[in-house]
């Protein structure tokens, strides 16, 4: 007679970021439903649990046998499941595990930015006084250590150019961190609490969005002054399916002392947003005459943003959007956050399907980008780079 095989007394789940407050959707079939909780102790197969698929919740917590308890939007009871019945969206983050009221409606007002004509969004006293205080100071402090700071690139991988004249600042990655596990010591309190706070954005617009955003990276940027600046460039190509590619890009200022007259010729201005650019409708392609790619070319730049890099200001736009930091008299530091995700965001210029334009059709040709320069008052700002 055939043994029963023995259910597993204990499975720890394979990624690991099945904790507590993270976010997941639900999507498996019946058929696999009934054999994941057939396999995991302490999970029970039920109809109900079919009427959960597509829904998206939080881990309230995890069981000894691996299961997780989730409530979903709109459920009022914890469910437990097996973690191979859920799609990760977002890992765990500090703090409590539910989104506040507060912060899904901040979450909400950025999505909307995000889809609107604008497509940016700028945010003045993100953090209170003296937290923003701590976290500019902090800021500064760490880019007095020149011997960690290194020139700014253009391009990826082995292309990485590291030319000044087409971006002019000093960076610093910020170390990647264990949200599981407290704070990092080598992390300046005022810094932690800047990221900690841009975390838990990440996790409530993934629930919102129901779209994953798995990861983050956070560096941290002086500009010179000596009128340095960064061209026009993008921080990922628009329509990008390829995993884990930046999807919502956030600038947070640290001039403390900024005054207008930092800002020389440009009016009080450093970071422009070409909203435009974002629309697949006006993005040049292959198939494209040339007369054609530069009347697109006009039409993606016809419109711009403007915003001011006053201390405690945090601005927010899609990744694939087009923007420039325009030149300086005086030093500025800011810290760029990135959220990643394998999916796109559905996030797109308003009448336009993002889908509509293929990766590999866009024209990229730095040749053609310096034919339009004269679309620009600085001849240096027709120059692409994409980081």
């Amino acid at each position: 007679e055939k043994r029963r095989a023995a259910r597993p007394a204990r499975r720890t789940p394979g990624t690991g970021y099945f904790r507590k407050s993270g976010v997941v959707s639900f999507t498996m079939k019946d058929e696999q439903l009934r054999k994941a909780c057939r396999e995991w102790r302490g999970s029970t197969y039920s109809t109900e649990l079919v009427e959960l698929r597509g829904k998206v919740g939080t881990i309230l917590c995890s069981h000894p046998s691996g299961c997780v308890s989730v409530r979903f939007k709109g459920v009022e009871d914890r469910v437990k499941l097996p973690p191979s019945c859920l799609n990760l969206l977002c890992g765990p983050v500090r703090g409590p595990v539910l989104s506040s009221d507060e912060e899904l409606a901040f979450a909400h007002n950025v999505i909307e930015a995000l889809r609107s004509e604008a497509g940016c969004l700028a945010v003045e006293n993100y953090l209170e006084e003296d937290e923003a205080l701590e976290c500019c100071e902090d800021a500064w402090a760490l880019c007095s250590e020149e011997d960690k700071m290194r020139q700014g690139g253009t391009g990826m991988g082995d292309s990485v150019k590291r030319d000044g004249g087409l971006r002019g600042d000093q960076i610093r990655w910020m170390p990647r961190q264990n949200t599981l596990d407290g704070y990092d010591a080598a992390m300046p309190n005022g810094i932690q609490t800047l990221i900690d706070k841009l975390h838990r954005l990440r996790k409530a617009i993934a629930y919102l969005t129901e779209k994953p955003l798995y990861r983050t990276s956070i560096q941290l940027a002086k500009y010179p002054g000596e009128q340095k600046g960064y061209v026009r460039h993008r921080d990922v190509k628009l329509g990008s399916k390829e995993n884990e590619k930046r999807r919502i890009s956030c600038t947070y200022y640290c001039n403390k002392e900024w005054s207008p007259e930092d800002a020389g010729m440009n009016n009080h201005r450093e970071l422009v947003v070409y909203p435009k650019s974002r629309d697949p409708r006006c993005v040049p392609r292959h198939s494209d005459m040339m007369e054609e790619r530069k009347e697109k070319a006009r039409a993606m730049f016809s419109e711009e943003v403007f915003i001011q890099p006053k201390a405690n200001t945090i601005a927010f736009f899609q990744s694939h959007t087009y923007h420039e930091v325009l030149p300086m008299n005086s030093p500025r530091v800011a810290f760029a956050f990135w959220m990643y995700g394998p999916d796109s965001l559905d996030l797109t210029f308003p009448g336009a399907a993002e889908c509509s334009i293929d990766n590999n059709d866009q024209f990229e040709n730095k040749q053609f980008i310096v034919l339009t320069r004269e679309l620009r008052k600085h001849a240096a700002k027709g120059a692409e780079a994409e980081e």
